[in-house]
């Protein structure tokens, strides 16, 4: 995980749902030592995380099903922000 990090952040821009969805999968291996789904660590990871990021990684998990129009046109910035923060946390686990 701490190898491929740095290559999957750099994939955001025109990817998010998949970054962010990949980020919490890969922040619930490091926390539990078990692997779960996208969605599942999505789930797991929102109690984690303050509500407006808790309601992005939503919107990803929805989008992931194909409940949402998958567009973050205007949802870049926050995607940036989460990114980070689903990045520290693991690097600090790492």
């Amino acid at each position: 995980m701490r190898i491929l990090l740095p290559s999957l952040v750099e994939c955001l821009g025109g990817d998010e749902r998949n970054v962010l969805l990949t980020l919490a999968r890969m922040l619930y291996t490091a926390t539990t030592g078990r692997f779960t789904s996208k969605d599942q660590a999505a789930a797991w990871a929102k109690s984690l995380l303050s509500k407006a990021d808790a309601d992005l990684l939503s919107y990803a998990r929805l989008a992931y099903w194909g409940e949402v129009l998958d567009d973050w046109t205007d949802r870049g910035s926050q995607a940036v922000y989460l990114t980070d923060e689903l990045t520290r946390r693991l690097s600090a686990l790492l």
